[in-house]
């Protein structure tokens, strides 16, 4: 990695906290980042159904700010360079990954709402990792949540991803 002269970067994405799998707190990642021989080169994306899994409640307003204020803190928010957006079937903490139609799950629309519409993140990407069959929809719920504070000018861009295994 560290010989290509490209610019590309690699992303860690956050964890649900399955088993052994490393990342699921902010605090990992960035011990992960530190070791590697070009942290420069790794950033990170945020899954709202992981970081929701592993007990980040992002899901009220107070447990938005703690959150993102924690990830400033511990990673700098410069180094967030994309979200997955997806709700979650399982509670807060349950370390599940099981992911659900915006707005349909456990998160529920307000951590959406802030995220499509929060200055910090107008220019980072969000991509949707859910069943082909729902994209539509949640395309449309979480245009719907931009355009009730379109008065804030640019917002996020979302996209989605093909289904995975």
């Amino acid at each position: 990695f560290a010989a290509h002269k490209g610019n590309c970067i690699v992303l860690l994405e956050t964890a649900a906290g399955q088993g052994s799998a490393l990342g699921r707190t902010f605090e990992e990642l960035r011990e992960i980042r530190d070791r590697v021989r070009s942290p420069d080169r790794v950033a990170i994306c945020v899954d709202t159904c992981h970081v929701f899994a592993a007990g980040y409640d992002i899901s009220t307003d107070r447990g938005y700010d703690e959150t993102f204020g924690q990830f400033e803190r511990v990673l700098g928010i410069g180094l967030l360079k994309a979200f997955h957006l997806n709700d979650s079937m399982k509670p807060l903490g349950a370390r599940v990954d099981r992911h659900e139609h915006v707005c349909k799950g456990e998160i529920g629309p307000l951590a959406f709402r802030r995220l499509v519409n929060d200055p910090r993140f107008r220019d980072v990407p969000g991509f949707l990792e859910i069943p082909p069959e729902g994209n539509r929809a949640c395309l449309q719920r979480l245009k719907r949540l931009r355009e009730e504070h379109s008065r804030h000018g640019r917002h996020s861009r979302v996209a989605t991803l093909p289904r995975r295994g």
